[in-house]
């Protein structure tokens, strides 16, 4: 992803409900955070274009836990079930193993099986289910 993706990004994202945690508030970042993870060497952001963007993946790092954290993504409907979801977790994989990830893990809403099922044919199980807190400052 690149500075230029930013806004388009940001504009599907907060408008999609999907990555809606609570009912109160929109949380998808805003952009300056989207440009934070796009000039990040620790995180990784990735889009797929087609005359716009048509798949993005946000994904974080932490170089002390070695953990990497699928953070979202987000397919448009006419790109579904064509390898995009695939495409863009085999690369934020692949990079996050080379900055010396140990795990990886992603939260997905338990009513996506979409997502589920790809998340499992990509070896992630299912683990405890969690209410999601946050608290916005």
């Amino acid at each position: 992803m690149s500075i230029g993706d930013v806004q388009e990004v940001y504009e599907i994202g907060s408008s999609d409900p999907a990555f809606m945690v609570a009912e109160e508030s929109s949380t998808f970042w805003p952009t300056e955070i989207l440009e934070g993870i796009v000039n990040s060497d620790s995180h990784v952001s990735l889009v797929l274009y087609d005359d716009g963007v048509k798949a993005f993946l946000l994904a974080t790092y932490d170089d002390v836990t070695k953990k990497g954290v699928v953070e979202g993504v987000w397919v448009n409907q006419d790109w579904s079930y064509r390898g995009s979801g695939r495409k863009l977790l085999n690369e934020v994989e692949k990079r996050l193993r080379e900055k010396g990830a140990m795990y990886l893990c992603a939260l997905v809403d338990e009513s996506n099986i979409q997502s589920r099922n790809m998340c499992n044919k990509f070896g992630f199980y299912g683990g405890k289910s969690y209410v999601w807190m946050h608290k916005e400052y």
